[in-house]
């Protein structure tokens, strides 16, 4: 739902992890390497788009809570929980479970809870407590001890109103709004409708891509073990053109065969390098195959690639010698070697 469609939405902060050790935004290395034990330090330089990658895949992570998540770079995520809070045992409980989700992944979280994104995101952002849930109808009165920064406002608007003693958002609200308008921009007021409720406000929310998955129903149940070998090897090729397609490579692969008479068998292969040669997967996929239990028949073959990872295109052919193109091959041929004993002996086995 949008903000105005009395939705509820939960805004997550995360925060470093040596914020527990008294490390600040701001702060100088030397000061940070003085507050952490000797050999905790690691610096690394400031890269954005690894920042933005990790928040993208956090929101991926939160859709397990709400199934509508956007990102608030650069550390924060939206969570439109509307009808969701049912399935937790009510909205202060289903906060609750999301700031402890974070944490328990090591990350100090700020909560909050309310029927629009930008109260929820003032609130979260810049109140009193870690974690809290703003009844409806109250927007405004929790809003009015904020600092008006709490608006997202830009560096210039926010300037503006201190230097003519407007700190809090509580002070907006007892403006003449034509004044507002016209000294401080309608940006100033679009943000506080959207606060309050009074504009609609949407997000835009994480689009995931479905795995890539091939799927081969048969004119009926068979116990031919031959037929079933034949369409889970037509199925890999199906498969490693859709990688390809991806410019990716299965990291993980599972087979379902679906019997008339019984539960459908599933078999997973764990790759230790993406692969979408057919040769490789098909070695890895027969056995699998030869030893599963067909009943009284399989009529729906179903092979998907849950755990993709990156795998551009390269010459494999020629000029090997060159550009570390063999240095490539003898990777990819290690790793298919640790594939065919993990799958003969066990992972388990292979170290």
């Amino acid at each position: 739902m949008g903000a105005g469609g009395g939705g509820r939405q939960v805004v997550r902060r995360r925060c470093e992890r040596a914020a527990a050790a008294g490390v600040r935004p701001g702060m100088s290395v030397a000061h940070a390497r003085a507050l952490l034990a000797e050999g905790a330090v690691r610096v690394e330089p400031y890269a954005p788009h690894r920042e933005a990658a990790a928040l993208c895949a956090m929101a991926g992570w939160a859709r397990r809570f709400s199934p509508i998540v956007a990102t608030d770079p650069p550390d924060g995520l939206l969570l439109d929980i509307t009808g969701c809070q049912r399935l937790f045992g009510g909205e202060r409980r289903l906060v609750d479970t999301v700031a402890e989700a974070v944490e328990r992944l090591g990350f100090r979280t700020r909560a909050a809870s309310a029927s629009t994104f930008g109260c929820a995101r003032a609130v979260a952002r810049f109140g009193r407590h870690e974690r809290s849930v703003v009844p409806a109808g109250a927007e405004s009165e929790v809003l009015a001890g904020l600092p008006v920064e709490a608006l997202r406002l830009d560096e210039g608007t926010a300037g503006a109103l201190f230097e003519v003693g407007i700190e809090r958002i509580g002070h907006v609200f007892g403006l003449p709004r034509a004044e507002l308008a016209e000294r401080f921009g309608a940006d100033l007021l679009r943000r506080l409708d959207q606060a309050t409720g009074e504009a609609a406000e949407a997000i835009d929310p994480l689009h995931v891509v479905d795995p890539p998955s091939v799927a081969r129903t048969l004119a009926g149940p068979t116990t031919r073990l031959e037929t079933i070998m034949l369409v889970v090897r037509e199925l890999v090729s199906e498969l490693a053109q859709q990688l390809q397609q991806r410019e990716s490579g299965a990291r993980r692969i599972d087979l379902e065969l679906g019997r008339i008479d019984a539960a459908p068998v599933r078999r997973t292969v764990r790759l230790s390098r993406p692969s979408r040669d057919c040769k490789h997967l098909w070695s890895l996929l027969r056995p699998k195959v030869e030893s599963a239990h067909l009943g009284f028949g399989v009529e729906r073959v179903v092979l998907a690639a849950p755990r993709i990872g990156r795998l551009r295109h390269e010459q494999v052919k020629h000029w090997l010698e060159q550009d570390g193109a063999l240095e490539t091959t003898l990777d990819r041929d290690f790793g298919e070697l640790l594939d065919t004993l993990s799958g003969r002996l066990g992972s388990d086995r292979v170290t």
